[in-house]
C-alpha cells in the first residue's frame, strides 16, 4: 500500500482532524469500491451456479420419478 493512513498523532484541533479523516477515507475508498465490485461478481457467479444446481436436481428428480413410476406400474 503506497499511502499510509494517519493513526498515531492525530491532530487535536477540529479542522486538522477533519482533514486527516477525509484523507484517510480517500485512501480507503478505492479499496472499498474494489471489494464491492468483487462481492457483486462473486454474487453473480454463485447465482449462476445455484441456477445450474437447481436445474440439475430438477432433471435428476424427473428421471428418478419416471423410473419409480415404471417400477410401480410394471
Amino acid at each position: 500500500m503506497a499511502n499510509k493512513l494517519v493513526s498515531k498523532n492525530m491532530p487535536t484541533d477540529n479542522r486538522n482532524l477533519r482533514n486527516t479523516l477525509i484523507s484517510n477515507f480517500e485512501i480507503i475508498q478505492p479499496y472499498l469500491d474494489w471489494l464491492d465490485s468483487l462481492n457483486m461478481e462473486l454474487d453473480s457467479k454463485l447465482a449462476a451456479q445455484d441456477e445450474a444446481t437447481v436445474k440439475r436436481l430438477t432433471e435428476q428428480s424427473q428421471v428418478l420419478t419416471a423410473r419409480i413410476n415404471r417400477i410401480i406400474t410394471y
